[in-house]
């Protein structure tokens, strides 16, 4: 195989080229004569051809020479085999690679009919593959995803601009309606594929589904122009407030005084919880935000925070408890946010003629301790009430209110890094009513039960 030359032997017992174990063995087997012929494709040995016999008589020059038509041949043979077992490995990797994409891929041949469209295509459109392959692409693709925005483009399909002009386009963005009847938000490369050999040329387009990155991006700009407004509002009235209080000329009542500091310190409040808001959500998102674990009493913890708020409210709030044991290992400061987010919800949205409630929970049975928030308001459509924990989300209600779609995400951001667990509670219909529990901890050596009312109102 190294020499690439045949070898041949009449004499196999006495052989001097023979090593002492092959001359055994080929004793053993009774081979007289031993003739070896390469098979060589080029200059790549691809295997060898072994001849021999157990009786009398040498292998002539005229045997080595038939042998060795014999073994190029055969190794032609081997060579075509190998590399057609190599092209369908490549095949089946490339189809592989292909089907298995995150993002959809279609290819047409010369003609523009379609070869190719993987999972990823059907999923995006609704097509079905065996009903395309080796059909036009300009009769079943979706317009929408092959046209450019490029005025100048006037209606020309881009695989077949791309098969025309042997040009990639890096970058196209399209939009689709699937199956569905839901818009898709795509980006499309489309490449050209030239011809190896002098084969046809085929073209590519590769294609994303960006809906969730343009939907982030819609989220992020209407939070900006929405924080805007609650930055101004607020700033407004307190300006308003205060410009008018300056004014020497001005005679004003006790009352109309009085009226004007109660909206400064509103005002100030909503825009000391929007400052607030931004600013946990900042710690949260660069993971400085973590939680001073104690064990704490809840009782006193909501009984400060819906005290404080009840100032604002303008109503009457009630808190009912069920047990007496709060205790849990907690952020004091951290679990007052989340409560005081989800109570100023429950202001915002919750009708003005009708009381609202704060319930505080010991389940037992559970062992955890969990606060409910209630309210009479409109409510949260079921098909949001996952999406309301999202950064930037505002539900429906939030129309007819101000929010920066941060305070929910902050609270659940602030739940789970406890250990707990936040929820909605979908058997609740004449408002919303918004839970959230931590793990129960032993009360502290020397701590004692109070005997508590089991609803206790607060009013301003």
């Amino acid at each position: 195989l190294r020499s690439g030359k045949p070898f041949a032997c009449n004499d196999c017992a006495n052989g001097p080229d023979l090593p002492a174990e092959m001359i055994e063995l080929l004793a053993r087997i009774g081979d007289r004569n031993l003739l070896l012929v390469p098979m060589r494709a080029g200059n790549t040995a691809v295997g060898m051809i072994r001849a021999s016999n157990k009786i009398e008589g040498a292998f002539g020059a005229g045997d080595i020479d038939l042998m060795s038509i014999f073994a190029s041949q055969a190794a032609v043979i081997v060579q075509n085999t190998r590399l057609y077992e190599n092209a369908i490995n490549d095949a089946q990797q490339l189809e592989a690679l292909i089907g298995g994409a995150s993002d959809g891929i279609v290819i047409v041949d010369d003609r523009g009919a379609i070869v190719r469209f993987n999972r990823a295509m059907r999923a995006m459109t609704g097509l079905l593959t065996e009903t395309l392959i080796g059909m036009d692409c300009d009769e079943v693709l979706p317009s929408a995803m092959q046209r450019a925005d490029d005025p100048q483009a006037k209606g020309a399909l881009l695989l077949k601009r791309v098969l025309k002009t042997g040009r990639h386009i890096p970058f196209s963005e399209s939009v689709l309606e699937n199956a569905d009847g839901e818009r898709v938000d795509l980006a499309v490369s489309y490449s050209y594929i030239g011809g190896a050999d002098g084969s046809a040329p085929m073209a590519a387009a590769i294609v994303r589904d960006v809906s969730a990155v343009r939907e982030v991006e819609r989220m992020k700009s209407d939070f900006v122009s929405m924080v805007s407004h609650e930055l101004r509002t607020p700033l407004a009235l307190i300006k308003g407030y205060v410009a008018t209080l300056l004014r020497a000329e001005l005679s004003l009542d006790e009352e109309t005084v009085r009226r004007f500091q109660q909206g400064i310190n509103e005002a100030s409040d909503r825009l000391g919880l929007i400052v607030s808001n931004l600013l946990s959500t900042s710690r949260i998102e660069s993971g400085l935000m973590r939680p001073n674990m104690q064990v704490i009493d809840l009782m006193p913890l909501v009984d400060r925070v819906v005290g404080d708020l009840q100032v604002s409210a303008q109503r009457r709030l009630e808190i009912a408890r069920e047990g007496t044991d709060f205790w849990v290992d907690g952020d004091a400061e951290q679990i007052a946010l989340v409560l005081g987010n989800l109570v100023s919800n429950a202001v915002k949205y919750g009708r003005s003629d009708i009381d609202l409630q704060l319930m505080v929970t010991l389940k037992a049975s559970q062992r955890e301790v969990s606060i409910m928030v209630t309210d009479n308001g409109p409510g949260i459509p079921v098909s949001q009430r996952e999406q309301v924990f999202e950064k930037f989300f505002r539900a429906e209600q939030a129309g007819n209110g101000q929010g920066s779609g941060l305070g929910l995400y902050i609270c659940r951001s602030i739940v789970e890094a406890h250990g707990g667990r936040i929820w909605i509670d979908a058997r609740y219909k004449k408002g919303t009513r918004i839970g959230f529990a931590f793990p129960r901890a032993p009360a502290p050596a020397g701590s004692t039960k109070k005997e508590l009312p089991e609803r206790q109102e607060m009013r301003t």
